[in-house]
């Protein structure tokens, strides 16, 4: 097509790829009425965009501003005219086959429910375009998404107001439910007349989108985007904290630097699974320690997996969610408070602690006892503040190694072990470990226990030790 033609809404249907056009020259044929500007058929296999030659009875000329939507199943498309009048295309015949106007004006959204319903502002329309009843919807509207059974539609009393998502149930018309949102929805809010079209305010907006897989709801807001679930506004329960255990050893003994599991109900409302890098929030949830948010490592309605601080203290958690914030849980963090790992296997063996003997790099049991001689690797978690500190949630980093301020004592049996190394596991988050050599005049026994001490805080393990 010759040049001076710039798009302005796209509609894809089953039969064709249709978009509204703004003219950067005077189209003699529309003779001032109905608009000077005019409605395309893209055909990207030959990268040509031709005008129609009519919308039916009418003449292909538009306003500028005018808006296309097509319907789920893409076999009608709307156009949609700030004049108020309405034009329906139906793809298997690639012809206009109502044209009507029963508004003074038309903004906001235009959307289609199905082959035989339609939206236009506040107003459901039927297969004829007219308009069969009035929607509840509070505010103007300024996007719309279909979803099965209804649909979602944004809103704002004002430009500036931060407006609602609202949810309407067609089987339960003129039902509806709204969440608030923060901020207001990104649209037009001046008129540019200096700018490299000379656009006005747009009278039609999309600043809704649905996602059919997750099911996600994505509103376009002033500062960016704000996504919600489909069940954004189901019923939530008030989150209840019931107990807090480290993850190593399960047991209520929290150190500086531990991973811990919250335990307790109505912690989330679905499961969500952290990255390499843990967020302070996991489906739309966080964890507050005296105030500051914990990273969190997985959500599930039962279970919140978190990292404490290298420098928290003891205080106040909570649990935001979006069923409220949960009673405050007192919460006791020791400086240090070593736990071995007991999530070890070897073969139909489960629940084994984490020693490891590096002569085969295979965990500590009765068929793999410690010897004289020995260097062992110990997993830990909550042995409190490291230098360099790598920041809560953050993966340990491996050069330099980060290693505890607080060195630990080991002792298997009485006898007392070297410490070649105590510091986070490199690639880890809140995972340490110790590396120690075994004398070689250490005790043997088919039960001798393996301590590490910090301070005043110790954990313990029984190994199997026999002669080399």
């Amino acid at each position: 097509t010759e040049p001076g033609r710039y798009p302005r809404s796209i509609v894809v249907t089953q039969r064709d790829i249709l978009v509204t056009a703004r003219l950067a020259f005077t189209k003699d044929a529309c003779g001032g009425s109905g608009g000077s500007h005019e409605l395309l058929r893209l055909d990207f296999f030959n990268r040509l965009a031709t005008p129609l030659s009519r919308l039916g009875v009418y003449a292909n000329c538009i306003s500028e501003n005018s808006s296309l939507t097509a319907s789920p199943s893409a076999s009608t498309a709307v156009l949609a005219q700030p004049s108020g009048s309405l034009l329906l295309y139906e793809a298997a015949s690639g012809t206009w086959v109502v044209g009507r106007k029963d508004f003074e004006s038309l903004s906001g959204v235009v959307g289609a429910f199905s082959d035989e319903a339609y939206l236009a502002q506040n107003m459901l329309l039927d297969i004829a375009l007219f308009p069969v009843a009035e929607l509840p919807i509070e505010g103007t509207p300024s996007g719309f998404g279909v979803v099965p059974g209804g649909f979602y539609v944004r809103t704002s009393a004002t430009a500036q107001g931060p407006g609602l998502v609202q949810k309407i149930d067609l089987a339960n018309f003129p039902g509806n439910r709204f969440s608030r949102l923060a901020e207001a929805p990104l649209i037009p809010v001046a008129t540019t007349p200096d700018s490299l079209i000379g656009q006005t305010i747009l009278p039609f907006t999309r600043t809704l989108a649905v996602v059919p897989n997750p099911g996600r709801i994505i509103s376009a807001s002033t500062s960016g985007l704000t996504v919600l679930g489909y069940d954004f506004d189901a019923a939530v329960p008030m989150p209840s904290i019931t107990s807090v255990v480290n993850i190593a050893d399960n047991t209520p003994s929290v150190g500086r630097g531990s991973v811990v599991l919250i335990r307790g109900t109505g912690l989330a409302s679905s499961s969500e699974s952290a990255g390499t890098v843990w967020p302070a929030s996991l489906d739309q949830v966080c964890v507050l320690l005296n105030g500051a948010p914990l990273p969190l490592g997985r959500a599930s309605s039962s279970e919140i997996l978190a990292h404490i601080p290298f420098n928290a203290a003891s205080g106040q958690l909570v649990v935001r969610s979006p069923g409220g914030v949960s009673a405050a849980y007192l919460l006791n963090v020791e400086p240090a408070a070593p736990a071995i790992f007991r999530d070890g296997a070897a073969g139909p063996l489960t629940g084994l602690a984490t020693v490891l003997r590096q002569a085969n790099n295979q965990l500590v049991t009765f068929s793999n006892p410690i010897q004289p001689g020995d260097r062992i690797s110990i997993y830990l978690t909550g042995m409190g503040q490291v230098f360099p500190d790598p920041g809560a949630g953050v993966p340990a980093p491996a050069d330099p190694s980060s290693t505890v301020a607080l060195k630990p004592a080991v002792t298997l049996g009485d006898t007392p072990l070297v410490v070649d190394f105590a510091g986070l596991e490199p690639g880890r988050i809140g995972v340490y470990r110790i590396d120690a050599s075994v004398p070689w005049w250490a005790k043997t026994g088919q039960s001798l226990p393996l301590t590490i001490q910090q301070g005043t805080a110790q954990t313990t393990v029984n190994v199997r030790v026999v002669p080399r």
